[in-house]
């Protein structure tokens, strides 16, 4: 009786468990094409469309559904370790990708507030960047990371259990 009480309990996390990733790398490979970034002059910015200047796009576009699919098929195959890397690698690109917009909004700001270097366009670009905006697209992205990780560690609690 009590045998059977926890085989249920353990069928229970995995499956809770492999939800919590695949649904996790869905919404990692889904998060792709969601707004990250909103500037008034550009519009919108996501991993798949973004000004070619912006390198920080180039990379996440590759990567992130990359490592959505590589979750999905490691929580489908229960290798539940994996998803530490794939949960780990998923906000590190994403928080790369705005350290990368920073940097590039603070070295457009330098270039327009240099007295000697008069340019319309780099005024506008300034002006426009003064009122960028995050977008939902990010909270997607970071969620998709956080439910990947979160399978990973019911996964390892449950093995801790069962060791115990």
């Amino acid at each position: 009786m009590r045998l059977m009480r926890d085989v249920r309990k353990a069928s229970g996390r995995s499956f809770v468990t492999l939800v919590l990733g695949v649904f996790g790398g869905i919404t990692l490979a889904a998060g792709v094409n969601a707004p990250l970034i909103y500037i008034p002059i550009a519009g919108h910015i996501s991993y798949l469309h973004h000004p070619g200047k912006f390198s920080g796009g180039n990379l996440g576009e590759l990567i992130i559904p990359i490592v959505g699919c590589l979750s999905i098929v490691f929580a489908l195959l229960k290798y539940f370790r994996l998803l530490w890397v794939t949960g780990t690698i998923a906000l590190a690109q994403l928080a790369v990708t705005l350290a990368w917009f920073h940097h590039d909004m603070a070295v457009v700001a330098a270039q327009a507030d240099r007295p000697d270097l008069v340019s319309p366009g780099l005024m506008w670009a300034n002006a426009a960047l003064e009122h960028a905006r995050f977008e939902w697209g990010i909270a997607v992205i970071a969620g998709g990371a956080i439910l990947v990780l979160a399978a990973a560690a019911c996964a390892y609690i449950a093995q801790r259990q069962q060791k115990d």
